[in-house]
């Protein structure tokens, strides 16, 4: 949960599922929902955030009053926000230098499982 939910590709899947109560917030997502260009994503995505935000700092007033939990009187919104913003940096960069992104450890596996199923199948 600490490594997806401060990714942009997670993030761009979960805010599909999503209410969103602030219509404006809702018009711009929405606005932008059928592209698959990649800078439209990052803005759709940066709504997103943006409106979460909104939304914990909306609401901090109230669990400061109601709670005396201190996970839930912690702001969880800035260090996503920036996670976010450092992960859209890191991707730009990386399409710029048109290098590919390491694969993950479960990518290698898999991959590892496919050339072994491969080379073990006599009709390849």
């Amino acid at each position: 949960m600490r490594y997806l939910a401060n990714k942009f590709a997670y993030l761009d899947l979960v805010f599909q599922d999503t209410p969103i109560g602030d219509r404006h917030a809702f018009d711009v997502m929405k606005s932008l929902i059928a592209s698959r260009e990649l800078e439209d994503r990052f803005k759709r995505v940066d709504a997103f955030v943006s409106y979460l935000v909104g939304e914990e700092e909306r609401e901090h007033a109230a669990i400061l009053n109601a709670s005396d939990s201190m996970p839930l009187r912690s702001k969880i919104m800035p260090v996503l926000k920036r996670a976010f913003e450092s992960d859209h940096q890191f991707i730009v960069q990386q399409r710029r230098r048109g290098r590919r992104v390491e694969p993950t450890p479960y990518t290698e596996k898999d991959e590892g499982r496919q050339s072994a199923s491969a080379s073990a199948d006599p009709t390849s």
